[in-house]
């Protein structure tokens, strides 16, 4: 299986949650990606990304945190604003407050915050990072956060994607 092989078929795996028989898929289509485009192309990115939301997953907290870290680096490290938009920042704040590691995951939370507010490009980022920084309030029982932030979700939008 070819690289865009298997990151198809790993993304399909993905998002059915079945991220056992993802991870090797996507561990493949990284790899091949990182050496046809190099690290920074959008496509290893990608990989990369899913790559780490599937270590999540499967509950691989060390694992998804170096793929995280990697990957935040890599996007900070591209010239002309073209880096790191929150995403990764996000998926890294996700792995730290599993990890009850809430005060960093809070920094992560508002580096991402301030740089969607510059480079929003997905409508639904800001509406995704409030969602985060709810959930990080709540694990830490930080309630009047929760609702603090819970005001900033935009008028019909629901607390839980998809609810």
């Amino acid at each position: 299986v070819g690289a865009l092989g298997a990151d198809a078929a790993g993304e399909s795996l993905r998002e059915q949650k079945r991220y056992v028989e993802a991870r090797p898929l996507l561990e493949r289509a990284f790899a091949l990606l990182t050496r046809i485009h190099g690290p920074s192309h959008f496509q290893t990115l990608s990989a990369q990304n899913a790559l780490t939301d599937t270590l999540v997953g499967m509950g691989d907290d060390v694992a998804a945190e170096k793929q995280a870290r990697a990957l935040l680096a890599t996007m900070q490290a591209l010239p002309d604003g073209h880096g790191d938009h929150g995403a990764a920042r996000s998926l890294l704040a996700k792995i730290l407050v599993h990890e009850k590691r809430f005060a960093e995951a809070e920094r992560e939370l508002n580096e991402a915050w301030s740089a969607q507010k510059m480079y929003t490009t997905h409508i639904d980022e800001p509406t995704d990072l409030i969602r985060d920084h709810m959930a990080l309030y709540a694990a830490w029982g930080k309630l009047q956060l929760v609702e603090q932030w819970r005001a900033e979700l935009p008028a019909g939008a629901a607390v839980e994607p998809g609810s």
